[in-house]
């Protein structure tokens, strides 16, 4: 976002926007999912069960991958969506491009 602020204000914003709301939504899901990942995958290893921790390892990637899939749309559609809920046209679609560039 820092180099961003170079290209303007509304650049700015959008790119502010844009960050903001992944940091909010898809990443807090992901860290969420994680920590709850790693707790489970330890607790099987340290009791020597390499067997469950492996299908606490394989429950915890479907999992990953069933939530990436309604936070890539989300992202994809970021700009649509900001401009549904009242936001400034040209700073949805700025915010919209810079949220695919997260991707």
């Amino acid at each position: 976002v820092a180099f961003v602020g170079r290209l303007g204000k509304q650049a700015l914003a959008a790119a502010a926007l844009a960050q903001s709301a992944t940091n909010t939504v898809a990443l807090s899901v992901f860290v969420g999912l994680s920590s709850a990942s790693v707790t489970l995958v330890s607790q099987a290893v340290g009791a020597r069960e390499e067997r469950r921790a492996a299908l606490w390892l394989h429950h915890a990637v479907v999992v990953h991958c069933l939530a990436a899939v309604p936070l890539t749309l989300l992202l994809l559609f970021f700009g649509p969506l900001m401009r549904a809920v009242g936001e400034d046209g040209e700073l949805s679609a700025l915010a919209g491009k810079y949220a695919q560039l997260l991707l």
